[in-house]
């Protein structure tokens, strides 16, 4: 799972990607499930809230999405399902 990851969203290029969550947890209508994935060696300088935010609303812009609320948030590591891949998981509700 870890090569495949950094395969399909990790290249040379970036630090981080932000898609749709592949295997979402269940919520009500219209809130949606991404998942941010960082790559080791620089998730620290992207591990704080104002650069999520920018990662958010950079994603929002390039995909003409607008959330009308979000969060986020990362597991703790016994919980991470793909602890090797620092990744941040984002709710959001979509406007209708």
């Amino acid at each position: 799972i870890e090569n495949y990851i950094k395969s399909c969203y990790l290249s040379q290029d970036n630090d981080y990607c932000m898609t749709k969550n592949n295997f979402p947890y269940f919520f009500e209508d219209n809130i949606e499930h991404y998942v941010i994935w960082f790559k080791l060696e620089t998730f620290k300088d992207y591990n704080n809230p104002v650069a999520v935010n920018k990662i958010v609303s950079d994603f929002q812009r390039d995909n003409g999405l607008v959330f009308r609320d979000y969060v986020f948030f990362q597991n703790i590591e016994r919980l991470r399902s793909i602890p090797e891949i620092p990744h941040i998981h984002v709710f959001a509700k979509l406007t209708t």
